[in-house]
């Protein structure tokens, strides 16, 4: 079994790159970055072009989607959130619309979405069943676990996982607090709850 990851330099990514290949899974990483191809296991991707390097694709595969720009290192001008739409909603539809196209063998779609779904992911407890929220992320969200739907039409099973802020000591969104913190211009952000 092959296993597909697109975002595998992600955060998230290279986490499950690592364990994936300690435990033995034979794992293909798409990336848009030219400079780490290597024909063997990294091929290339534009979901902006409509391309993708179909020797990617093995026997059988599943692919774990984590692909979509970064949420948190830029302002969110209306450009940015037209990137940050298309990063997810665009590569996801090219993943669907090759392997409709050419047949690939796939076995699962499991994708990344984000509890920023909810209209407050914060409060007591959140599931499945609750109503949506009508922020810019939960619209984003709603639009991305779509386009991973469109694999139901196509008889592969669907996973959606709704992450919640990622904390790394190293990199991410803990990196980022840590910076005004580090120039004693932090605030408290929350109850401790």
């Amino acid at each position: 079994m092959n296993i597909i990851i697109t975002g595998a330099s992600g955060l998230i990514g290279s986490n499950l790159t690592k364990l994936l290949k300690q435990n033995h899974f034979s794992v293909t990483k798409l990336t848009t970055n030219p400079k780490l191809v290597n024909d063997k296991d990294t091929f290339l991707w534009h979901p902006d072009k409509g391309y993708i390097d179909i020797r990617c694709f093995k026997e059988e595969n599943i692919i774990i989607n984590l692909a979509g720009a970064n949420i948190f290192d830029k302002r969110w001008t209306d450009q940015r959130k037209k990137e940050l739409a298309d990063s997810r909603i665009e590569g996801t539809s090219l993943l669907f619309d090759m392997i409709n196209k050419e047949g690939f063998n796939v076995k699962r779609l499991i994708n990344a979405s984000a509890i920023g779904i909810y209209p407050d992911p914060c409060g007591p407890s959140v599931n499945e069943d609750q109503p949506h929220g009508d922020s810019f992320i939960s619209d984003l969200c709603i639009k991305w676990e779509a386009a991973a739907h469109l694999f139901d039409a196509a008889n592969i099973p669907v996973t959606i996982i709704r992450i919640g802020i990622v904390l790394d000591a190293e990199k991410g969104f803990l990196e980022a607090l840590a910076k005004p913190i580090k120039m004693n211009a932090g605030a408290v952000l929350g109850t401790g709850k």
